[in-house]
């Protein structure tokens, strides 16, 4: 059996092109997956993970921005398994980054 660690470390926000705001939806691994897309555009009631069909990504669309809130997130984020959004062209991509002055880690083991 293989096994393959893949760890990730989201610092900071990512530098896209301007385009016209859209939403920002939140993650934590304080909050509940049984919050609505809707809710989760608040900080304060966040979603709990970030793949499945309860966690954030299913929220999120062309030009909406993903916060994600300090932590450790043991997720397989995997393109294979659940669409991950993009946009047309670098107007409307999706920005996924952590939340400003915090550090958020994903760590996937395969």
């Amino acid at each position: 059996m293989r096994m393959s660690f893949v760890t990730v470390v989201v610092v900071g926000m990512l530098v896209t092109c301007s385009g016209a705001e859209a939403a920002t939806y939140y993650v934590a691994t304080t909050g509940s997956d049984s919050n609505s897309c809707a809710a989760a555009q608040s900080v304060s009631t966040p979603k709990r993970n970030i793949m499945g069909s309860g966690g954030v990504l299913a929220c999120i669309g062309a030009g909406d921005t993903l916060s994600i809130r300090a932590g450790l997130y043991s997720e397989s984020i995997d393109s294979n398994v659940q669409s991950i959004p993009n946009g047309t062209s670098c107007v409307d991509a999706p920005v996924i980054a952590s939340y400003p002055g915090e550090v958020a880690v994903i760590t996937s083991v395969n």
